[in-house]
């Protein structure tokens, strides 16, 4: 019997495709998902506030307005819950959007709800579908170590803790997250995937005198600023960022390029432009526990990979160059 899926992913569809897109194309094969991007644990900028207004009228129709990839069983909802970071953003959500979002979704009696960030908003719809006599089953897939994520705070541990709890299945992306949450149930390791045929590239010996190293993907506070600055310093290497910057700007050195992110099906021609990838993450408590997405699309490239010391990749350090 088909179910229905309840994807909270904690990214958008339009981001570079990994373990969310994965999960959720799989699941499509044969049920009906509904995929609830990136809600955020912080206050909602002035753009998500008027989209969650204008989109807002669609929850008062008889049917929810969503954009259905007509390939596959994969619904877009046009609208997004509040963050669950306040007092007051929670009881909105628990008496109002959850109430007129989830009563106005094509839901089967059996639902799988997969999410990515404890909090108490997904407490509360579950409580709400146990309320409607609806059959759950929960997964929890856990890529943050919350005990150091900069948005992170004790309800969110607290929450971790009665979630893990109630969830039927826990998913854990690397071996610090997995040990750090199995005391409390059994936790499989499921690492980040790649579509190989995405990325794999005939990699020519590197002669040149100037080499072209490019790090792609989110542009933020966690990269090492000061180790990339330094290797720009170098004439003989020229650094290029890809991807979205969430960051100020001027701790980034003028030598080194910054370029706005690519859609995902042309990323492969834009790393074939460069001789060798680069991953400069910070090391500290926070990213111990992660472990990208990209290491495995970089190593899928066959490309020369220069990496920070990370933790949770060790086990491939020998890989790397």
């Amino acid at each position: 019997m088909p179910k229905t899926v309840l994807f909270f992913s904690e990214v958008n569809w339009d981001y570079l495709k990994q373990r969310h897109h994965f999960f959720t194309e799989n699941y499509s094969l044969l049920n009906n998902v509904y995929y609830f991007g990136k809600i955020g644990l912080r206050y909602p900028r002035f753009k998500e506030v008027f989209n969650f207004f204008n989109n807002s009228k669609y929850i008062f129709k008889s049917k929810v307005n969503t954009n259905i990839n007509l390939r596959t069983n994969i619904n877009f909802p046009s609208f997004f819950f509040l963050p669950p970071i306040s007092k007051l953003f929670n009881f909105l959500n628990k008496y109002f959007l959850i109430r007129m979002i989830l009563n106005n979704l094509e839901l089967e009696n059996h639902i799988i709800i997969h999410y990515y960030q404890p909090t108490q908003l997904i407490i509360d719809i579950i409580e709400y579908l146990e309320i409607k006599s609806k059959k759950l089953t929960i997964v929890y897939d856990c890529v943050q170590d919350y005990r150091y994520h900069p948005a992170s705070n004790q309800k969110i541990l607290n929450n971790e803790k009665i979630l893990v709890k109630r969830s039927d299945l826990v998913l854990a992306d690397s071996v610090v997250n997995l040990n750090r949450l199995k005391q409390y149930k059994k936790v499989i390791l499921i690492e980040p995937g790649v579509e190989i045929s995405n990325f794999k590239l005939d990699v020519k010996k590197i002669n040149k005198k100037k080499i072209s190293i490019l790090y792609y993907g989110n542009i933020r506070n966690d990269l090492d600023f000061d180790l990339l600055n330094k290797i720009s310093s170098n004439n003989s290497i020229k650094i290029t960022l890809l991807g979205q910057l969430n960051c100020d700007k001027k701790s980034i050195s003028d030598k080194i390029i910054v370029k706005m992110a690519v859609p995902y099906e042309k990323l492969k021609k834009e790393i074939s432009n460069h001789d060798a990838l680069i991953l400069p993450y910070k090391l500290n408590k926070f990213t111990n526990a992660i472990i990208p997405a990209k290491f495995f699309e970089c190593l899928a490239t066959n490309m020369p990979i220069i990496s920070t010391d990370m933790r949770a990749t060790k086990k491939y350090h020998n890989l790397l160059y």
